[in-house]
């Protein structure tokens, strides 16, 4: 059971911001926000998580995981329950930060639990059941945000996602046994040592790897369903066709033992350039199939290159597994912010479609991590 608990705490922390997806722009809109508002508040959330992740990194090594994933549950709570009363959209951007501080705390101390309970010849399978229990978030978040906010409305919707929250962190608090390195005092030079980390070639290459893919998966959330949608698709059909993607990552997370033994290098590589065709032939592609199909071809992608861009921090940093962590998220979550923002800026300066960009960035990143991770001499995890 405690095995499996720590998998749906990882789940629970992407569900948290997944479920509200549909509800957080109509949100910020209710309170009178103008579109820059709504922006703003839809993307404080990740902005103010990549801080976290770097200037809160240190703690969750020298405070401990199960601490800072109780008190990160506990932040995401807070900011939950005064949603409904922010009042006003800067309120709201200010508790959207909050929300990010929380998560970025613990997103990082819990795959550095996860990592630090398996052994390490089973660290590559730990991060694939890392990557179901984020592929079944992306498959029930948005859908059950969705649909429970007709019967409970917004503020229901953020109250019940508090609740589920605080179980979460009395559950951690009082059921998952410690382990990882032991609390100790935080320096002032903790933070410099983030250096010594990106100084090896195989952690740059995973953190390579995870933002070209985020990039990418990013350009994908806001030009697909404009595109499907200019073909005379439904959101319904949409909602449909790119479910077909977290299914098709779901499973290949599921087959982490027996891909194992491939080579990490070429399971970033290959991932990244099969993903990177998949992007490009979405922008050509028409017909419903087609596009299930290729969906179907950049989740297999996305799958292969998080579990082993995971894995490969998880092996690389024993000591200091969650300033890796903490790096690797803030990497991940830099890619989805900037995908979107970057295709639509470079779109409109130079008329390359967005799908077209975001497939370039992620052949691009495959052909770098080829070099940084020196052409698969890394050996398998």
């Amino acid at each position: 059971m405690r095995g499996a608990l720590v998998f749906a705490v990882i789940g629970m922390a992407f569900v948290d911001t997944l479920a509200q997806l549909p509800l957080i722009a109509p949100y910020a809109e209710s309170l009178g926000g103008s579109p820059l508002g709504v922006g703003a508040a839809v993307g404080m959330y990740s902005l103010a998580n990549m801080v976290a992740n770097v200037v809160l990194g240190p703690l969750v090594d020298r405070w401990g995981r199960r601490p800072s994933m109780t008190v990160g549950l506990g932040i995401a709570a807070l900011a939950l329950v005064l949603y409904p009363h922010a009042g006003s959209i800067q309120v709201l951007v200010g508790l959207r930060g909050l929300h990010g501080l929380g998560g970025g705390l613990l997103v990082p101390a819990a795959f550095a639990y996860a990592a630090d309970r398996t052994g390490p010849t089973h660290r590559g399978l730990a991060m694939s059941k890392v990557g179901i229990a984020i592929g079944v978030a992306a498959l029930l978040g948005p859908a059950a945000g969705g649909a429970l906010a007709g019967p409970l409305g917004h503020e229901g919707v953020f109250r019940l996602l508090a609740v589920l929250m605080s179980l979460t962190a009395l559950f951690v608090a009082s059921l998952l046994p410690s382990y990882g390195p032991a609390p100790s005092r935080l320096r002032l030079g903790d933070l410099g040592r983030y250096w010594e980390l990106l100084e090896s070639g195989s952690f740059r290459g995973a953190l390579t790897a995870v933002s070209g893919l985020t990039f990418a998966k990013g350009v994908l959330a806001m030009a697909f369903p404009l595109r499907a949608e200019a073909l005379g698709y439904s959101s319904g059909q949409v909602g449909g066709l790119l479910s077909v993607f977290a299914g098709a990552a779901v499973v290949t997370f599921a087959l982490g033992r027996r891909i194992a033994n491939w080579s990490p290098t070429w399971r970033m590589v290959g991932g990244l350039l099969v993903g990177a065709a998949a992007v490009a032939g979405l922008n050509v592609v028409r017909g419903a199939v087609g596009m299930a199909a290729l969906l179907a071809v950049f989740g297999v992608g996305f799958g292969l290159v998080f579990a082993s861009s995971a894995a490969q921090v998880a092996v690389l940093f024993p000591a200091n597994r969650g300033r890796g962590f903490a790096l690797y998220h803030a990497w991940f979550s830099f890619g989805f912010l900037t995908g979107p923002l970057a295709a639509g800026a470079l779109s409109l300066l130079v008329g390359v479609p967005p799908l077209a960009i975001g497939a370039a960035v992620m052949a691009v990143a495959g052909a770098v991590v080829s070099l940084q991770l020196g052409g698969g001499r890394n050996g398998s995890m």
